[in-house]
Order: structure tokens, then C-alpha cells, then sequence
């Protein structure tokens, strides 16, 4: 590249040529458009994570600000560490041109969304939406960044998650012979991320971190025992995600080959403990002066701030939303001759982003818990935690096969290019 003119780089950043044979049956090659598309949305993923944090500054909120800003900087020196220039790797860009060329992602094209899903977007994802519930001042483009910032991090999580552990690192292969499968895992974990975060969030800002947080320890605790190492309890301390779905076995291939695999069933048992525990204690419990004089503990907490904060705010949501739906519904049935009304109005954004908080966290849950029982029910491999050999094997060689083609891309690409 360093001897090619200016005018004609680009071409080392898109696929200029045809492929010199057919992907191997059900892969569909990656395209310029989708991985340049992704590294554009996981960059906007961190600027929407630095406007939250400008938010959090804005309001005197220094210490959510040093959190998420320390999630950020502790991601970015990771994925630094892996891709960067000084690594020799060229960094995101040349990790995605590479991609580009040879129709496959590369290990270094994953490891940046890896480090993204596992690390920042689980910390910030847990952080800063409840950090938002605590300021009654938001603005409307903040309101909406809060909101991107989620489903952005419900998203990255999820795609970590299936891609390293529900596919065992060969998401190509699985997405070629299982591809409904392989769309389920992804749509099911995105609903699962989204429901822990929000729940957090709601649960948190209804009582107490203090309160909240020690639910997690139960989740550490059912994972070490059913592992039957006790470091496996740890691992979420590093790895945020691993709060959520544990380290359990894998959705299609088995029990995920490491020293931290074990039924999955032990985690779904702590994660459905505690979500009932931090229902029970915000539909019962009504301290208005809190558990204690000492800082924030003293604040008010339980269902008087659910009702307050979320539930109210929701309900009008749920309310305008019908409204507007039936509107539509008799101006389409009308054949547009009907008005179409619908009053909306963000008088208040932090209310606004409470209710469609508590929104998401109903629909998440709902979803959510039905595929797991689901999963629970029919998939012995992921209830057990056994691992699935004939499937593993399929995916191996097809994983294979689909990495010989992608070399073979890449070094006609080059020949092409000179």
C-alpha cells in the first residue's frame, strides 16, 4: 500500500474484484457496506458514551462520571492493546479493510466488539441508565442519547455473547447451517441484556445500589457451586456480561469449553431470584425516609418512587401510545380520510425516560424469561451443560472450509491490487 499513489488507496478499502469462486453453502460474505457499518456504529457507541458522560458533568454528577469514563478508557486501552497501530494492526480501519477483502471476519475485526460487549457496554450499560434515573433535569437530545446508550449496550452484549460463547467463536459457521437458530440466540440475548440493564436501573433507583447489588452475589454463588470452582464467581468482577448470563453452556453448541462451563440451569435459578427479590422489595417495601440518615441511604425508596418515578410515567405513555395507535388504525381503515390525531408532548424528558424505561424492561423480561424456560424445556445440551459433539463437529469444518475461502479471497485480492 505505501507504494500506491493517493488517488487509487481506496481501492485497498473496498472489494473492487468478483470473488474467485462461491462462498461454501449458506455464507453470505461480509460486504464493504456491513463492516464498515459496524465500526461506524461501535464508534458512535463510545461518542454516545461520552456525551453521557458530559451529561453526568453537566449536573454535578462526578462520580457517574468517573465510572462510565472509566469503563471507556480501561475498553478503549484493551482494544488499543489488541488492534492498535503500535500492535502492528493497523487499527479498526485496517482491521475492517482486511475484512473487506477477504469476505471474513478476522480475529482482530471481532476483538474490538468483544472488548466492547464484555467490558464497556455491560459497566456503562449498568451505570449510567441508572445514573439518568437519578436526574430530574435531562434535555431532550440527552434524554435520547440515554436512551441509545441501552440498546446500543443491549446490542453489543448481545452480540459478544453469541458470537464467543453461544458459537464458540465460529459465528460464520453457525449462522451458515442453523441461520433461524442463530437469529434467535441473537434477538433472545439482545432482549436479556436489555431486561438486566433496565431492571437494574428501575430496581436501583426505586431502593438502593446497596440494596440491589447484593443480588448478584446470590446469581456468583449458584455459578461457583454448579462450576464447583470458586473463581467462576469472579468472573463477572472483570467480565460485566458474565453478571447476567453467567458462564453457563452455550444455546446451540453445548457447554462452552472452558474451566467456567457448567449447567445452565444454576444461573437461570439466581437470575429468576433476583428479579423476584427486587420486585418483592419494590412493590412492599415504602420507606420514605430511607434505611438510614447516613447519605443517599436516607433518601426515600420502595413502591411510593416506583409509582412516582416509573409507573406513572409509563401508564401516560401507554396511554397517549394507544391513543395514537387507534388514530392510525381508523385513519388507515378510512382510507386517509380520516384525521389522524395524536398528542405528544416531552414536557419533561426525565419523566419520559423513566416511563419508556420501565416500558422496555416489560417487554425484555416478558420475552426474555419465555425463551429461557423455553430453552430450559427443550435444549438438554444447554440445561445440562453437555456439549452437543456431532453439531461442534459440523460447525468446526464448516468454519474451517469458510476460513479457506476467505484466504483464498484475500490473496487473489492482492494479486489484483499488485
Amino acid at each position: 500500500m505505501g507504494n500506491c499513489p493517493p488517488c487509487c488507496k481506496w481501492k485497498y478499502y473496498v472489494r473492487t474484484i468478483p470473488w474467485t469462486a462461491d462462498p461454501p453453502d449458506g455464507y453470505k460474505p461480509v460486504g464493504t457496506l456491513q463492516a464498515y457499518q459496524k465500526v461506524a456504529l461501535w464508534l458512535f457507541d463510545y461518542v454516545n458514551d461520552g456525551i453521557q458522560v458530559k451529561t453526568f458533568i453537566q449536573h454535578g454528577d462526578y462520580a457517574f462520571a468517573a465510572l462510565v469514563g472509566g469503563f471507556i478508557a480501561f475498553s478503549s486501552l484493551a482494544t488499543y492493546n489488541q488492534c492498535g497501530p503500535g500492535r502492528g494492526n493497523g487499527g479498526p480501519l485496517e482491521a475492517a479493510r482486511i475484512t473487506v477483502q477477504k469476505g471474513v471476519p478476522t480475529k482482530l475485526f471481532r476483538a474490538m466488539f468483544r472488548n466492547e460487549g464484555s467490558m464497556e457496554s455491560a459497566g456503562v450499560g449498568l451505570i449510567a441508565p441508572y445514573g439518568m434515573t437519578l436526574n430530574s433535569g435531562l434535555s431532550t437530545h440527552q434524554m435520547i442519547s440515554a436512551l441509545a446508550g441501552i440498546l446500543l449496550s443491549a446490542k453489543s452484549i448481545a452480540s459478544m455473547w453469541v458470537e464467543f460463547r453461544d458459537c464458540e467463536e465460529r459465528p460464520e459457521a453457525m449462522k451458515a447451517l442453523l441461520p433461524r437458530p442463530f437469529l434467535f440466540a441473537q434477538m433472545w440475548r439482545c432482549c436479556g441484556s436489555a431486561m438486566e440493564l433496565g431492571a437494574f436501573a428501575v430496581a436501583s433507583r426505586s431502593l438502593h445500589p446497596l440494596l440491589t447489588v447484593p443480588a448478584f452475589l446470590f446469581s456468583s454463588g449458584a455459578r461457583a457451586c454448579s462450576s464447583g470452582d470458586p473463581a467462576a464467581a469472579l468472573v463477572g468482577l472483570v467480565m460485566p456480561s458474565f453478571l447476567f448470563f453467567g458462564a453457563s453452556s452455550s444455546l446451540s453448541l453445548g457447554a462452552a469449553l472452558d474451566a467456567y462451563s457448567g449447567p445452565a440451569w444454576p444461573d437461570a435459578v439466581g437470575q429468576a431470584f433476583r428479579l423476584a427479590a427486587w420486585s418483592l422489595l419494590c412493590l412492599t417495601l415504602d420507606l420514605p425516609e430511607g434505611v438510614s440518615s447516613w447519605a443517599s441511604l436516607s433518601r426515600p425508596m420502595g413502591y411510593a418512587v416506583l409509582r412516582e418515578e416509573f409507573l406513572a410515567p409509563a401508564s401516560v405513555i401507554a396511554t397517549v401510545a394507544g391513543s395514537c395507535a387507534t388514530s392510525g388504525a381508523n385513519y388507515i381503515a378510512s382510507a386517509f380520510k380520516e384525521e389522524f390525531v395524536c398528542d405528544f408532548e416531552v414536557e419533561d424528558p426525565s419523566k419520559v425516560f423513566k416511563g419508556l424505561l420501565l416500558i422496555m424492561l416489560v417487554i425484555s423480561t416478558s420475552l426474555y424469561l419465555v425463551g429461557l424456560w423455553m430453552q430450559l424445556a427443550c435444549n438438554t445440551h444447554f440445561r445440562n451443560g453437555t456439549c452437543d459433539d456431532e453439531l461442534f463437529s459440523k460447525v468446526r469444518r464448516k468454519q474451517q472450509e469458510i476460513e479457506h475461502w476467505g484466504d483464498e479471497q484475500v490473496s487473489a485480492a492482492y494479486e489484483q491490487l499488485g
